[in-house]
């Protein structure tokens, strides 16, 4: 029989080594895997102390330990957590202040949707008080009470401390109720605006004496955050992939939600100017001499001389639309 050496097999026919790997272990607070040696193995914060919810915002800062060549794990078995405790301790600083935040937002959340819920009641009970302005009210209404709803749900967990499932826990749901949020918080500046646009329209024109156009109050109040919600959520998902999207408000891809917000509530304060101008230049207007109440009749007065009817149709409500 002849021996055939080494060098004379192929390379392709030639058994592998098995790698070698440190084995699994628990360090009493986090149970490692088998890693492989000559490398570092490496967890976030967050998934190693659960118990603390902030630390999501920390998506850098990990937890290592190295495994050596050998196939041992060096320094003794010992858990680099340098990088956690130096976040848990700058924490510690600001959680009296932080919790507080929280609570008087979660607070000031149920006081505003219980208010908001016996608004909208009556807004939609009181068949006699429906015209164009309530129905602009209405739905005012209605996304600041999806905005607070949100906002309880994201706070809840934090105010209650319960150790069970939260949204926090499902990453789609956590991106979910995060777009919804920033979506209402959008859709009510932007009725903020419809607002000031109706009324600065039933005061200095007569263009909408036919009814309001809603089909373009709604284009302008939901239907434009909706495009903006939605191009961001794409970008982020695209170019963003981490978990709850944390610390999304540092990426620049946050002005896609920020400058129409932005540019909306600059521009909130153009019918409001127009509309003060207008109550401000109206008692001038109703005491002209030279004005008249019809062709070639004398001036007359109205009941409450002192106050327009378009006026008191416009801020107090005390008619009905036309």
């Amino acid at each position: 029989m002849e021996i055939q050496w080494a060098a004379d097999i192929p390379s392709n026919m030639t058994t592998p080594r098995p790698k070698l790997y440190c084995n699994a272990t628990w360090d009493t607070l986090y149970c490692w895997p088998a890693t492989e040696a000559g490398s570092v193995a490496k967890e976030m914060c967050a998934t190693v102390f659960t118990d603390i919810p902030d630390l999501v915002n920390y998506p850098d800062a990990y937890a290592f330990r190295e495994c050596g060549q050998d196939g041992v794990w060096m320094k003794d078995g010992w858990t680099n957590y340098s990088q956690c405790l130096n976040v848990i301790d700058k924490q510690g600083e600001a959680m009296g202040v932080v919790d507080a935040v929280r609570y008087i937002t979660f607070i000031g959340a149920i006081l505003s949707l219980v208010t908001l819920a016996v608004t909208f009641f009556i807004f939609t009970y009181f068949r006699t008080l429906e015209c164009d302005r309530l129905r602009v009210h209405r739905n005012l209404v209605v996304s600041l009470i999806i905005l607070f709803i949100v906002m309880l749900v994201l706070t809840e967990p934090f105010v209650s401390n319960r150790q069970t499932i939260s949204y926090r826990d499902v990453d789609w749901l956590c991106k979910t109720l995060l777009a919804i949020r920033m979506y209402a918080q959008m859709a009510s500046i932007n009725w903020m605006f419809v607002e000031g646009l109706f009324l600065h329209s039933r005061l200095t024109s007569n263009v909408f004496d036919s009814g309001a156009p809603f089909p373009l109050y709604y284009t302008i109040g939901w239907g434009a955050p909706l495009v903006f919600i939605v191009a961001w959520s794409v970008t982020m998902a695209l170019h963003y992939p981490v978990r709850c999207w944390m610390s999304y408000s540092d990426l620049t891809y946050v002005w896609i939600l920020v400058a129409p917000m932005f540019t909306t509530l600059m521009s909130l304060g153009s019918p409001w100017v127009l509309f003060a101008r207008t109550v401000w230049c109206l008692p001038l207007w109703w005491e002209r001499p030279e004005r008249k109440w019809g062709s070639g009749a004398p001036p007359q007065k109205p009941p409450f001389p002192e106050l327009d009817p378009l006026l008191l149709d416009a801020v107090y409500g005390l008619t009905q639309d036309i």
